[in-house]
């Protein structure tokens, strides 16, 4: 990714774990693991509901961002997708803490 050492505040990678790529887990957790290894932070996993307890498994230190457009998404993950914006294009998401918690979450100070 062109990335080689730490992140700058407010710099998260994300890794987008669906289509094709499913069909080879181990690959998310290389590619999970490399991102660390490089820059000190785990990139954050992006995986729809019914695929998040694989992504946990592969990659267990890593958050995860959800896709779930039903009505019980897994308010226990710092980001969830609740809709993918309709006819508007605008992916809608929320993000499972406070203003403190997600700047700390970004890299930023307290």
């Amino acid at each position: 990714v062109g990335v080689n050492g730490p992140l700058q505040a407010g710099t998260r990678l994300a890794l987008d774990w669906e289509g094709p790529a499913l069909n080879d887990p181990q690959a998310l957790h290389d590619a999970a693991n490399y991102i660390h290894k490089v820059t000190g932070t785990w990139p954050v996993v992006y995986a729809s509901q019914s695929n998040v307890s694989t992504a946990k498994q592969q990659v267990p230190n890593a958050p995860v961002w959800q896709a779930a457009w039903g009505p019980s998404p897994d308010r226990n993950l710092p980001f969830v997708q609740y809709s993918d914006g309709g006819s508007s294009g605008i992916d809608q998401d929320v993000f499972n803490g406070d203003k403190q918690a997600l700047r700390k979450f970004a890299g930023y100070a307290n």
